[in-house]
């Protein structure tokens, strides 16, 4: 292995670590997090001093600077500063993610990547005991997705190292964990995202699901025995998957009984959104405008956007969703040997997540849509390289 391959690993590996561990141990610290961010760029650039834009990227720039600019008219200025920071740090994953993915050796990268991922899980269990124990302030939506996050990463690393046992049963444990954490939205986009590729590419999934069912059938048995040799880890269990089959019910019966949010304030925020949206369609109230006036996010990107950023805003920000869509559509393989299954699955898992949730400064999503368009756009370059080489 080459110093070069070893360096890029170093710095995929870190990168996975600093988003992983980002989620439970750099929230508050935004700022602490862009400097880490800004160091893994220079260290990418120490061996290729080149940074990649994808289209994607740049409709998010556009909107960061469209976001700035509405601090001349937000009311209150220094949540849209605050503000800031975050999105400027989704900026700086972008960059980082696109520009290993498309530079360097995938193998390296994925590979670090994955590894990275898997330490700061591991790490953050042993800090807190979850899923062995449950932490009383669990942040079950961000905890949530950074295991969807290494769920992505675990897929898409066993994709290109062509492994199979291994990443059936990572990913087998993720889905799990991501059931543990009780996150609605999330456990009901994994699904959506499975089903996704698995009707694109039906006769590929199927093939996959049968070379699956031997590693996948030991895992489920032996941890049916573990589940069922501890009391605690039944319990535990038992709650994540009865709160995700009936969700919308526990969220009624959550707001009535401990007047935490539910389905009712969801939809009273909704309302008020729009109505503010409608007051200034095109431009919005400005960076951070919701939670000025109501103390609160809406919990929904789309509502945020609106009221906040207006048309420009929303439009800017979903095209990123549109361009991921149409680069993977545009030379599907039936076969489904490429990397577009993937990233149809993590489009529309994160896709229906944006409806409940403020997505548009998330790390998550950002290392997750750098790493598909950088995916892609190579695969473009090498299908072109072998016509004109033929």
């Amino acid at each position: 292995m080459s110093y070069r391959s070893v360096w890029v690993f170093f710095v995929s590996f870190s990168s996975g670590l600093a988003v992983t561990t980002n989620a439970f141990l750099g929230g508050s610290h935004p700022l602490r997090f862009s400097g880490i961010l800004i160091v893994l760029i220079l260290a990418h650039l120490a061996v290729r001093r080149r940074i990649w834009l994808s289209r994607e990227s740049i409709l998010y720039v556009i909107f960061t600077f469209y976001s700035v600019l509405s601090l001349v008219w937000a009311g209150d200025v220094g949540l849209g500063l605050a503000n800031m920071n975050l999105t400027i740090n989704f900026v700086l994953v972008f960059i980082l993610f696109s520009a290993l993915v498309n530079y360097h050796s995938l193998r390296a990268v994925f590979t670090g990547i994955f590894v990275g991922f898997l330490a700061g899980a591991l790490a953050y269990t042993r800090i807190t005991g979850f899923p062995f124990a449950y932490p009383e302030d669990l942040s079950y939506n961000t905890i949530a997705g950074m295991y969807l996050f290494g769920l992505f990463a675990t897929a898409v690393c066993g994709w290109y190292l062509r492994l199979r046992v291994i990443p059936v049963v990572i990913s087998l444990v993720l889905v799990l964990l991501i059931a543990a954490t009780t996150s609605i939205k999330t456990n009901l986009g994994v699904m959506l995202g499975a089903v996704a590729p698995s009707v694109m590419y039906f006769k590929f999934s199927l093939r996959s699901f049968v070379r699956s069912i031997i590693p996948a059938a030991v895992f489920i048995g032996l941890f049916a025995y573990g589940i069922a040799s501890s009391d605690t880890l039944m319990e535990r269990f038992q709650g994540g998957v009865t709160r995700v089959l009936v969700g919308a019910n526990l969220l009624l019966s959550r707001e009535e009984d401990t007047g935490s949010i539910g389905l009712d304030q969801r939809k009273r925020w909704k309302d008020e959104g729009i109505q503010g949206w409608l007051a200034n369609p095109i431009y919005g109230e400005g960076v951070e405008a919701f939670r000025a006036d109501y103390g609160i996010t809406s919990h929904s990107t789309p509502v945020d956007l609106l009221y906040n950023t207006g048309l420009i805003g929303f439009t800017l920000f979903y095209a990123m969703f549109a361009s991921i869509a149409w680069r993977a559509l545009r030379k599907r393989d039936p076969r489904g040997r490429n990397a577009n299954g993937l990233v149809l699955a993590a489009l529309t898992c994160y896709s229906f997540m944006s409806l409940s949730g403020t997505m548009y400064y998330d790390v998550f999503l950002a290392a997750v849509f750098a790493i598909s368009a950088a995916l892609l756009c190579r695969a473009d370059v090498q299908a072109a390289t072998n016509i004109a080489s033929a």
